[in-house]
């Protein structure tokens, strides 16, 4: 079903408006950063380092990538890649549909050396959707903070 309105959010996805919530994380973690991007950095490896993420799959739809990530829930999310840049450690995207309470949504996720560590930094711009902003700031962070205290601590086994 979230192929069918997949394609009628995407416009707005990607332009969101003027004075957007923004929140953004990030975590110190003790290896490299190549080493850090080679775990977090394809598309799809959500489902092995995000809490919670019980499946992740890739697919095209009129040219554009996308992932659909089901949680142990049972939760829906499909997100659409905007960028993608291995070099530069980093991609964007956008939340097409999900239970979050945000739209317009877009995010980044980067990771930059930083002498022999990694600076791993997750964050998006987006509006409040059935909560005020402050609501909203505060899931995403816990969305977030999940994430990237899960990535610390693979590496500091």
């Amino acid at each position: 079903m979230y192929r069918k309105a997949a394609f009628a959010c995407v416009m707005t996805l990607i332009a969101g408006p003027a004075g957007a919530a923004e929140v953004s994380r990030n975590v110190t973690v003790d290896a490299s950063a190549a080493d850090v991007w080679q775990w977090i950095g394809p598309y799809c490896a959500i489902a092995d380092w995000y809490p919670g993420i019980d499946r992740c799959t890739e697919e095209e739809m009129n040219g554009a990538g996308f992932r659909h990530l089901v949680t142990a829930d049972g939760s829906d999310f499909l997100e659409k890649k905007l960028s993608y840049d291995d070099a530069a450690m980093s991609y964007t995207y956008a939340i097409v549909e999900g239970v979050l309470p945000v739209q317009n949504y877009q995010s980044v996720v980067s990771v930059e050396a930083m002498g022999d560590k990694a600076v791993v930094t997750w964050s998006a711009t987006f509006d409040p959707k059935g909560a005020t902003e402050d609501e909203a700031q505060k899931t995403m962070i816990g969305v977030f903070d999940a994430g990237l205290d899960a990535v610390k601590a693979h590496f500091a086994q």
